[in-house]
């Protein structure tokens, strides 16, 4: 089994009853698949950065879990079906962070040269020219 993170995004327009019956239904479909939930963030109302489905406000709700990679398909299609659902996002995480790896650049070093006097290039060409 894999460790997920399954952010969402809930149409404002619900009732209390029906935001709840919502929040708990979508642990339930993860259970049916055999999957184990393991940390239910509580939702809150946001504002939205830009209008989805004419809406500017939704409930933010957020869960970890874990769940065979066969099944996350069928996840997203039960969680696509949910009508009340306006966005979705599903990360695979490692155990206490996200498995991506962030890189830290490495400082540019900055050529250091020396000045040179124009005394010394004259001196270097003719030089050269000898």
């Amino acid at each position: 089994m894999k460790y997920y993170e399954l952010t969402y995004l809930i149409t404002p327009d619900l009732s209390e009853k029906d935001l709840e019956e919502l929040l708990n239904k979508i642990p339930n479909i993860i259970t049916g698949f055999s999957g184990i939930v393991e940390k239910i963030q509580k939702s809150e109302k946001i504002k939205l950065g830009y209008p989805i489905n004419k809406k500017n406000g939704a409930f933010l709700a957020s869960l970890d879990f874990s769940l065979n990679q066969e099944k996350i398909k069928e996840l997203e299609e039960k969680i696509k079906s949910e009508k009340a659902i306006l966005k979705y996002l599903i990360i695979n995480k490692k155990r206490g962070g996200f498995s991506a790896k962030k890189e830290r650049r490495k400082p540019v070093e900055k050529n250091k040269e020396e000045k040179v006097e124009i005394e010394k290039i004259n001196e270097t060409i003719d030089e050269i020219l000898k």
